[in-house]
């Protein structure tokens, strides 16, 4: 037998094995990636790992696997764990705007707000430099800011992230829901007005709360009131159509802070006597740090705390003598069996979640949230 002939099984074998490894059909890691990110977003997190998994198996270095673990683990509450994949996936790309952001929100969502200012900081920095996703990052910390009641520092970071060029629909939210808290309902209003999506349930019951406490502003003449009524009505009916369960609950009440003009030219126009909030760009940059953004800001909004002080008083001697109210007896049941609370003043989701034995992922699949900012006086669901 010729001598190359006796290697022809050998090299017939090895082709064939090459061609198995190179099989076209077998996934890729872009295809489990894939897999994991749509399993995440339908809350199948335990899909979503063995995914990743098998995406890690194919390149130990990919950071987008570890950092799509770290979700899948943050959805099962296994903190530790989503810990460890955050750190593993910022070690591979430490400066990716996308992961630092998320890490920093998950810090936040475990209170552990030092390590996450560091961490928005960091984002914002990169993001800046990069130009890319820095206002988001703003925006995300503002909801940080939230959730701990800073809320003067949470408007300056949703003004920052809507002072930037790609301005997120989410920031138009928190920053009208921080106003709200403030019974600043001028503000609100405006900001709420400008909300570049589309609407939802969350965007719409911000709409009715903030109309709502204007039209109550004893300020406002009976042709802007009727207007502001006619809007929220109209508001109500859109948000019954999307959530034909819930009833409508009334708004907070109004405590006013300025006054209101009317103008002469349009029957359907309402002049608000205040500008647009405003920042300055080089004001970002005291994300890195909040003791300096508590000085540049802390006489920002006194003017308006003492409007508040002055035309409350009957409602503070009313909430003064009410007796407190435990979390148990805040749950009421709706007419299809569902149990539910209504947002008050000093409630924030990681607070709830505590006392409902919840998860502040559970809570935000039951309400359909898009954010950790809970409108006042709305319905969050429990079941």
């Amino acid at each position: 037998m010729p001598q190359q002939l006796k290697f022809l099984p050998l090299i017939t074998a090895l082709t064939l094995i090459g061609c198995a490894s190179t099989n076209p059909n077998s996934p890729t890691e872009q295809t489990y990636l894939s897999s994991a990110t749509n399993n995440l977003r339908a809350n199948q997190p335990r899909v979503a790992l063995e995914a990743t998994t098998q995406a890690l198996k194919l390149n130990s270095n990919n950071y987008q696997a570890y950092y799509l673990q770290a979700q899948a683990y943050q959805q099962l509450g296994e903190s530790l764990n989503a810990t460890t994949n955050y750190q593993q996936a910022l070690k591979l790309n430490s400066s990716n705007v996308e992961v630092i952001t998320s890490y920093a929100n998950f810090l936040c969502a475990n209170q552990d707000y030092v390590s996450a200012e560091t961490q928005y900081a960091k984002a914002y920095q990169f993001g800046k430099q990069y130009n890319v996703g820095w206002e988001q990052t703003a925006s995300d910390h503002g909801d940080c800011l939230s959730q701990q009641n800073k809320l003067n520092l949470a408007i300056e970071s949703y003004q920052i992230a809507i002072n930037g060029a790609n301005k997120p629909a989410s920031a138009y939210l928190g920053l009208s829901y921080v106003y709200i808290m403030q019974q600043d309902f001028i503000h609100a209003a405006y900001s709420i007005s400008q909300y570049p999506g589309e609407d939802t349930p969350q965007s719409l019951r911000l709409k009715i709360a903030a109309y709502d406490g204007l039209a109550k502003n004893p300020n406002v003449n009976a042709k802007n009131k009727s207007i502001l009524k006619t809007k929220t009505a109209a508001f109500k009916s859109k948000l019954a159509k999307l959530e034909p369960a819930r009833s409508s609950k009334k708004a907070p009440a109004i405590k006013p802070l300025a006054a209101i003009n009317h103008s002469n030219s349009n029957t359907d126009a309402i002049v608000i006597n205040n500008t647009q909030p405003t920042s300055q760009a080089h004001a970002a940059v005291k994300l890195a740090s909040p003791a300096q953004k508590t000085q540049s800001i802390q006489n920002k909004t006194v003017t308006a705390q003492k409007a508040v002080a002055t035309t409350s008083k009957t409602t503070a001697t009313k909430k003064a003598t009410a007796k407190p109210k435990t979390f148990a007896n805040r749950i009421q049941k709706n007419t299809h069996g569902r149990h539910y609370i209504v947002v008050e003043p000093g409630d924030t989701l990681f607070k709830l979640a505590q006392q409902s034995k919840l998860t502040e992922t559970k809570l935000t699949q039951l309400n359909k949230l898009k954010t950790k900012n809970v409108p006042l006086d709305t319905r969050l669901y429990l079941d």
